[in-house]
C-alpha cells in the first residue's frame, strides 16, 4: 500500500534551513552588540531593544522565504541564495562592528577590496589558524544548509511564517522602548545588516577633478639667510630639529591628559618624559589632529597642509612640489632624516618620505628591533639606531644642523607587548596599549639622553607629537580611522628648546597644522606674501597672535562616515551616511556625552549659522575625483627600497617574503 500524501498543513523536510539562515547570524548580532563595552552601560531593558531593527530585519527575510517556499521554480531557486548572501553579510558585518566599534558600510567593503595589498598583510598577522577554521567551517555551514534547501523539493511554510510572526511582534514591542540618550548607544542599535545594504552606491561627498597642492608658501631669501646663517655669518647658529611623532597617542591617554575626559578603563599612561619636556617647554592643549591616520597625519604635520581628505594616498603620489619643512630646510642646508620602527612597505613609506624632501630615511626593515604585529616594531630599537646615527655624524667632516623625525609604531593597533614583557594570562588591548605608551615615553626620555650627553640638547628644538589618538570603546568605537571623538583628534604638542619659554600651558585652539609655521617662526624662515599661498596654520608664539584664532576642520579616513570642524570649544559632527549633523558642547561637555542637534547647536552659537555649507565647502575642495598618479616603471629609492606602480614599495629584508624582491628586479 502506497503512503498517503503529506497535508498541505504537515511540515516536510528541511523547513529548518531559512530557520538556520536567519537565525544563526541573528544570534551573533545580537552577541556582538551586548558585549560591546557602552552596551554594558544600558539597561537589560535598554540592551534588549538594541536588538529590535535585527528582529525586524530578521522577520522580514523569514517572511519572505515562506512566501517564497509555497512557490516551486524560479522564487525559490531566488530566495535560497538571497538568504544565504544575507547570512553571510550579517555575519561580516558582525566581525566589523567587534573589531572597530561601528557598523560597517558598503564603502568599506569596496575599501578592503581596492586597498587589499594592505589587508593582506593585516589579515595575514593578525587572523589565526582557529579563526580560519572558523571562518570556513561557517561557509561550509551556510553552503551546505542552502544546497539542502535548494535540493528538497517543496516546502512547509509553516516553521518560517511561525518564526516571522514572533520575530516581527518582539521587533515592534522593543522598538516601542524609549531611545538610549546617548548618541553611542542610539548608533549601536542599528541594523549591522541594513546599514551594509543600505548605503549600496552610496555617494561621497563632492570631489574636485585632482589633488593639487600649492607649491611655494616660503619667501626664499629668509631661506638664504638661514643657509647663510649656517655657513658660518650668523651667531649663533640655527639649532637643531628633531620632531618626535607618537604614534596613536591622544592626549588623555598620557600623564599631560590626567584630567581630561573620556575616563578610559587604564588611561592616563605615565609619560614621566614626556611631562618633563613639557615642564622646561610650552605644552599645547587643545591641539587635534586632521584626519586620525598617520599617512595623512604626517602630511599635515611635516608638510603644514591638510591632506587629500579621502581613503586615496596621493600624499604617496608625485602631486607636485609640495615644499614640506624638510625639503625647505635642506635647501638651506639642514641634514634631514626620518627613521620609523614601523615595516616600511606599509602604506609606500619611501615614496611619502621623498615627497616630504628628506634626505635620508629608515624603516624597521634597515633599524631591525622586535616585530611586534603587521605594522609595528619595538620602538627601543629607535634608541640605537639614533645613538649610532648620531656617532656618524659627529665622524663627518662638516657638522650641520641636523632635522631629525622619529616615527614611533608601538602604540598602534593590534597593541602587542614585547616577548620578554608580556605578562601571564591576555590582558586586555587598552592596558597593552597603556604599557606601550610607557615603553615610548622611554625611548623618547632616551633619544633626549644621548642628545644631553653630547652638549646637543641645549640647542636643539625638540617636538613630541601625537599622530591621532586611539578609541577603546570610550564611545563605543574602536581604533581611530573613522573616530569623530577627541580620543581620537586630540594630540599632545610639546615644544622645548632654545627660544621656547619653559613651563608654559596653552589652552587655545590648535591644530597638527600649526607645528609647521611654529617651528619655521623659531628658524626665521617667512611666508611668502607675494608669490606664495599661506599655510593654513599659524605660528602658536608669534607676538601678537590671536588666541583661538580661526576653524579648524577634521575628517574621517572616509569622508562619507564623518567630516566637522571645531570652533573654539565647539564641535560640528556630520554623518554623511546617516544624513545628520550634531556637535557637542566642549566647554559644557568635555566628554562628549551629550550630542546636540545642528538647530540646538546653532541657536546656542550663533556664530555657527552656515558652518555647515562651509564644512561641505572645505571638503569638496579638499579631495580628488580619482586615484593618484605614481610612476609607471618601479622607482629605487634610498638605496634598496623598489617601489612598484602604485602597489607597494619592497625591500630585500622586509619581514614578508612576497614584499621582498632579487637584485635582478632593480632597474
Amino acid at each position: 500500500m502506497s503512503a498517503a500524501p503529506s497535508s498541505p498543513e504537515s511540515p516536510r523536510r528541511g523547513s529548518w534551513e531559512p530557520l538556520v539562515l536567519v537565525g544563526l547570524p541573528l544570534a551573533v548580532a545580537a552577541c556582538s552588540k551586548w558585549t560591546r563595552p557602552v552596551a554594558e552601560e544600558l539597561a537589560a531593558s535598554q540592551r534588549a531593544g538594541l536588538l529590535a531593527p535585527d528582529l525586524l530585519g530578521a522577520a522580514v527575510l523569514l517572511a519572505l522565504a515562506a512566501a517564497s517556499w509555497r512557490r516551486s521554480g524560479s522564487r525559490r531557486w531566488l530566495a535560497l541564495p538571497a538568504l544565504t548572501l544575507a547570512a553571510a553579510l550579517q555575519l561580516l558585518a558582525s566581525a566589523y562592528l567587534v573589531t572597530v566599534g561601528e557598523h560597517a558600510a558598503w564603502g568599506d567593503l569596496v575599501d578592503g577590496i581596492r586597498r587589499r595589498g594592505d589587508l593582506t598583510r593585516v589579515l595575514a598577522d593578525l587572523v589565526s589558524p582557529g579563526a580560519l577554521l572558523a571562518v570556513a567551517a561557517s561557509a561550509a555551514v551556510l553552503g551546505l544548509v542552502g544546497w539542502s534547501a535548494w535540493r528538497v523539493g517543496e516546502r512547509a511554510v509553516r516553521p518560517p511564517a511561525l518564526a516571522a510572526a514572533v520575530l516581527s511582534s518582539a521587533g515592534l514591542a522593543l522598538s516601542l522602548l524609549p531611545e538610549p540618550a546617548r548618541l553611542e548607544h542610539a548608533e549601536l542599535g542599528r541594523s549591522g545588516l541594513w546599514q551594509l545594504v543600505g548605503t549600496v552606491g552610496a555617494t561621497a561627498p563632492a570631489r574636485g577633478e585632482a589633488m593639487r597642492w600649492p607649491e611655494r608658501w616660503v619667501d626664499e631669501s629668509s631661506v638664504e639667510a638661514l643657509r647663510r646663517a649656517i655657513d658660518g655669518a650668523g651667531e649663533p647658529p640655527p639649532p637643531n630639529l628633531l620632531v618626535v611623532v607618537l604614534e596613536s597617542t591622544g592626549w588623555s591617554a598620557t600623564s599631560l591628559g590626567a584630567t581630561a575626559p573620556p575616563p578610559s578603563p587604564s588611561h592616563p599612561a605615565p609619560t614621566p618624559h614626556l611631562g618633563a619636556l613639557a615642564a622646561r617647554g610650552v605644552s599645547f592643549e587643545q591641539v587635534r589632529t586632521v584626519l586620525p591616520h598617520t599617512t595623512k597625519a604626517l602630511f599635515a604635520l611635516l608638510c603644514g597642509r591638510y591632506p587629500a581628505m579621502q581613503v586615496d594616498l596621493w600624499e604617496t603620489s608625485a602631486a607636485g612640489d609640495l615644499d614640506c619643512l624638510a625639503d625647505v630646510l635642506g635647501r638651506a642646508g639642514y641634514e634631514t632624516v626620518f627613521a620609523q620602527t614601523a615595516f616600511g612597505g606599509f602604506e609606500q613609506r619611501p615614496r611619502l618620505v621623498r615627497n616630504f624632501g628628506f634626505g635620508e630615511f629608515a624603516a624597521w626593515e634597515q633599524i631591525g628591533g622586535e616585530r611586534l604585529s603587521y605594522f609595528a616594531s619595538d620602538d627601543r630599537s629607535l634608541e640605537e639606531w639614533f645613538e649610532a646615527w648620531l656617532d656618524e655624524r659627529d665622524a663627518g667632516e662638516e657638522r650641520r644642523p641636523f632635522f631629525a623625525t622619529l616615527l614611533t609604531s608601538g602604540p598602534h593597533h593590534a597593541y602587542e607587548l614585547p616577548f620578554a614583557l608580556r605578562p601571564e594570562g591576555r590582558r586586555p588591548a587598552h592596558w597593552r596599549h597603556a604599557r606601550l605608551l610607557e615603553l615610548q615615553d622611554g625611548m623618547l626620555g632616551a633619544v633626549l639622553d644621548l642628545l644631553a650627553l653630547r652638549g646637543l640638547l641645549a640647542s636643539t628644538l625638540v617636538v613630541a607629537v601625537g599622530d591621532h589618538g586611539e578609541g577603546f570603546g570610550e564611545h563605543g568605537v574602536m581604533q581611530h580611522d573613522n573616530v569623530f571623538y577627541d580620543e581620537a583628534l586630540r594630540v599632545p604638542m610639546v615644544l622645548a628648546g632654545p627660544g621656547v619659554p619653559s613651563g608654559v600651558r596653552r589652552g587655545d585652539l590648535a591644530s597638527v597644522l600649526d607645528l609647521m609655521p611654529l617651528l619655521a617662526g623659531r628658524l626665521g624662515l617667512r611666508q611668502d606674501a607675494v608669490g606664495g599661498e599661506r599655510l593654513p596654520g599659524r605660528d602658536l608664539l608669534a607676538v601678537g597672535e590671536r588666541a583661538d584664532a580661526g576653524r579648524h576642520y577634521y575628517g574621517c579616513l572616509h569622508a562619507e562616515t564623518c567630516s566637522g570642524l571645531v570652533d573654539g570649544r565647539v564641535k560640528l559632527v556630520r554623518r554623511p551616511r546617516q544624513a545628520v549633523s550634531f556637535g557637542f558642547d566642549l566647554e559644557l561637555d568635555p566628554g562628549e556625552r551629550s550630542a546636540l542637534t545642528l538647530a540646538e547647536l546653532q541657536r546656542r552659537h550663533p556664530r555657527l549659522a552656515g558652518a555647515e555649507d562651509d564644512l561641505q565647502g572645505w571638503l569638496a575642495a579638499s579631495r580628488a575625483s580619482r586615484g593618484p598618479d605614481f610612476s609607471s616603471t618601479p622607482e629605487r629609492l634610498y638605496g634598496d627600497w623598489l617601489c612598484d606602480d602604485g602597489s607597494t614599495c619592497r625591500h630585500p629584508r622586509a619581514h614578508r617574503e612576497a614584499d621582498r624582491y632579487g637584485f635582478d628586479e632593480l632597474p
